[in-house]
């Protein structure tokens, strides 16, 4: 017995190896911020250029980042930082969760290299992969505690996920989040098992951890809501199908004790209610058509099944050859597909990261499917499988929120040419300096405009234009202006 443990020990910390190992490959890759990420800097540190005003005047490129991206350094300023937040962090389709976690881990630094932020700053989202990891394997034991080698395989192939790695290595709530929704899924899980056996104790002590679990992730991010309630649902079904229609009124007190501490934690916690919000606008800029479009389909199932070919083949081939009925699928799948197609019809923007939070629900399926196989086909299955997910991980396309292309268009920025350089900002949209800033060459000048007309200059220079103005100088560009390039949301020229 000793051995046995050792031996799932240390196959358990191999894995967990692996799958940092990959990780942290892959941030050696990121030379580049996606521009959410940079809005991170900003609010976590409640400053104003690149939310609501835009720079002016001469900067160095130094001067400029410091501005925005670590104005306040201090431990007594990140107090005063987290104060505000807790008020309103005024972002309000996120909370202040993760902009404290991350203003407490600034503390003190200040650095303006890009790769030494980046590192620096993914080490929360590490000691949040590392809890998610160890939870993943008590989850995981829930519905495989006698088929250990199909619990390590699904450890393996979640831990290898491509859209896992890209959260992982995203300067963003999501990976808190990931881990908030796996808790979530866990309490509900072992709560439903204990149910069915007449097992579960409706005390003092588990009204406060599924309090907690749902607080966990409802605070995370308010599409969470849906995932939520579909995980309730069940819950509910299945205390109706023991006719104990009394112990649902213990769970929906979970749940408001759960908001009202999301408002304890947050002040402006329902100030969504009375903006304009994502959700509506998702829904309602679109059409029917745009709901199942090949760019919707895509982005829903890229990092889950549509190329993992093997995948679809092993699970057809066992639903045919087993006879599998829909009641034998693990219910939690079926509820992350809910809450996956769910969040895509309410989602601003057709990207894997409002999903991500279901990963480890949508591809619980696949060890499932394994373990009815037996013997050498399920061998088979298993390497095809594992073979599969490193093949996927293994081209930077398959990660999101790289950014690869972003440092090569932006030398024109970064290097050392005594050029002057002009940055036409957007004060509609402040939020665009933000994709700009951190390329910007330390100690070179930038002077910062409203318009074209503002530049005075006889000499050869540089101009960068915020593509969302509208405002180009076509006749100019035709005689003068020599196009560079596009950054994101700045237009590059040389002007002769």
């Amino acid at each position: 017995m000793f051995m046995k443990k050792t031996h799932s020990f240390l196959l358990f910390l191999t894995i967990l190896i692996v799958s940092l190992g990959v990780r942290f490959y892959w941030e050696s890759q990121k030379s580049a911020f996606h521009v959410d990420e940079v809005m991170s800097f900003v609010l976590c540190d409640y400053g104003d250029l690149g939310w609501t005003t835009t720079f002016s005047g001469e900067y160095t490129g130094a001067e400029a980042k410091q501005a925005m991206l670590f104005p306040h350094p201090g431990l007594d300023d990140a107090i005063q930082d987290i104060r505000h937040n807790w008020q309103d962090n005024r972002d309000h389709y996120h909370t202040n969760f993760y902009y404290t976690i991350l203003r407490l881990w600034l503390v003190g630094f200040q650095s303006y290299d890009i790769h030494d932020i980046i590192v620096h700053c993914l080490w929360i989202n590490y000691i949040f992969y590392v809890a998610y990891f160890i939870l993943l394997y008590f989850f995981l034991r829930l519905f495989f505690r006698e088929r250990p080698k199909i619990l390590f395989l699904g450890l393996l192939l979640i831990g290898l996920s491509a859209s896992d790695i890209a959260n992982t290595i995203f300067i963003r709530e999501y990976m808190l989040q990931e881990l908030g929704a796996l808790f979530l899924a866990y309490i509900v899980v072992k709560s439903v098992i204990e149910i069915k056996k007449d097992a579960y104790r409706y005390n003092i002590k588990n009204f406060l951890i599924t309090t907690f679990a749902i607080w966990a992730i409802i605070f995370n991010g308010y599409f969470q809501f849906v995932y939520v309630g579909v995980l309730g649902l069940y819950l509910v079904w299945v205390l109706c199908q023991k006719k104990d229609y009394n112990k649902i009124i213990y769970f929906a007190g979970t749940m408001l004790a759960a908001v009202a501490l999301c408002y304890v934690c947050y002040q402006g916690f329902f100030k969504i209610l009375t903006e304009d919000n994502k959700v509506s606008g998702g829904l309602s800029a679109r059409t029917l058509r745009g709901y199942f479009s090949p760019f919707l389909f895509y982005s829903l199932f890229v990092m889950h099944y549509t190329l993992y070919i093997p995948y679809l083949f092993i699970i057809g081939y066992v639903w045919r050859k087993k006879r599998m009925s829909i009641n034998q699928v693990p219910w939690i799948f079926i509820a992350a597909v809910i809450y996956s197609v769910a969040a895509f019809w309410t989602a601003p923007m057709r990207t894997n990261r409002y999903i991500v939070s279901a990963t480890p629900l949508l591809l619980l399926i696949v060890p499932f499917a394994i373990s009815k196989l037996q013997g050498k086909q399920q061998k088979i299955a298993s390497g095809l499988c594992i073979l599969t997910a490193v093949v996927m991980m293994c081209f930077k396309g398959n990660i999101e929120n790289m950014n690869f292309d972003k440092d090569e268009k932006a030398n024109l920025l970064n290097n050392h040419s005594e050029m002057p350089t002009y940055i036409v900002v957007n004060k509609k949209q402040p939020w665009t300096q933000c994709d700009i800033i951190p390329y910007l060459n330390d100690h070179r000048h930038y002077k910062f405009v409203n318009s074209v007309e503002e530049i005075k200059c006889n000499q050869p220079h540089i101009v960068s234009i915020d593509c969302f103005r509208g405002e180009y100088p076509v006749e100019k560009m035709k005689q003068q202006w020599e196009y560079k390039g596009y950054g994101s949301f700045y237009n590059h020229y040389i002007v002769k």
